[in-house]
């Protein structure tokens, strides 16, 4: 009997590059806000992120993105032509709603980073960064002169963040050791326990991003350990009450639409806003 099943269909990776020249950025990038919140009356403004949302992504890919390594290369593919985007002016106003007005982060593989020039000009300080190359934890430790990059880096304005640091990842790495401007830990219940708080402990929380805040008890967690920069949908959601609490145009609206609206990467996901303006603010009276 098994040998009358029929064998599965073969995933031809010569279909991927077509699909992917017809794959708009806006269809699998969002906009993420990152919040400093210290007093939670008034929270601000910190860093912008433009995320490559990975179910988009396998959605249009379609039996494509069965293949790993056929996934891993088009992300590769869309994250150059990100990087490429915002380099350009038309395009990075269409992406960032006329921003970035904060710096932003975006995540990149290490074959993406910019080349360690041959030589730095001698007394060269280094530069404020406009831009943070988010690597995951895998391809950090992975780069053995990651160090020297980063210094390298910080003189064409540059840094350098790591994102995907767990709970049970904790237990496995020297987090501290990680050379990076920012870590961006993710939310869960996991956290709070005192085996990983210890570990968490080591760690400057004034470098920690906690992302993935999905209600106010993550935030009161993360204040409790130290940490003032926030992400994740809750988050949003209080960006988007924000907005409309000083929109004249607020009752046009609801809320879901003004998060949407705050998270699109197109002109076309942003119609229908009456105060374009304070949408592209993010978070009225912020400053980075």
């Amino acid at each position: 009997q098994f040998l009358d099943v029929p064998a599965a269909e073969v995933v031809s990776p010569l279909d991927l590059q077509p699909r992917l020249d017809r794959l708009d950025l806006a269809q699998v990038y969002r906009r993420q806000s990152i919040v400093g919140i210290t007093d939670t009356r008034l929270p601000r403004l910190i860093f912008q992120r433009l995320v490559l949302e990975r179910s988009a992504l396998r959605q249009n890919l379609g039996r494509l993105a069965e293949d790993r390594a056929l996934v891993r290369h088009a992300e590769m593919v869309l994250q150059k032509r990100i990087l490429e985007a915002l380099g350009d002016e038309g395009t990075r106003k269409s992406l960032m709603g006329g921003g970035p007005i904060a710096p932003l982060l975006l995540d990149l593989p290490p074959e993406l980073l910019p080349e360690i020039p041959p030589e730095m000009e001698e007394g060269a300080l280094p530069a404020a960064p406009g831009l943070y190359a988010m690597l995951s934890l895998h391809d950090a430790i992975s780069i053995s002169n990651l160090v020297t990059r980063r210094q390298a880096l910080r003189h064409q304005a540059w840094g350098i963040g790591i994102s995907g640091l767990t709970a049970s990842a904790l237990g496995l790495i020297e987090a501290d050791e990680l050379p990076a401007d920012w870590l961006i830990l993710n939310w869960s219940g996991a956290l709070d326990d005192s085996q990983t708080l210890k570990t968490l402990r080591r760690l400057d929380p004034s470098r920690l991003i906690l992302d993935g805040c999905d209600g106010e008890a993550a935030l009161s967690w993360g204040l409790g350990q130290g940490i003032y920069l926030f992400g994740g949908s809750w988050i949003e959601d209080v960006i988007a009450a924000g907005r409309m609490d000083y929109c004249s145009e607020a009752a046009r609206c609801l809320r879901s639409e003004c998060r949407a609206r705050g998270l699109a990467t197109s002109p076309s996901g942003r119609f229908g806003c009456h105060k374009p303006s304070l949408l592209e603010s993010v978070l009225p009276g912020s400053q980075a």
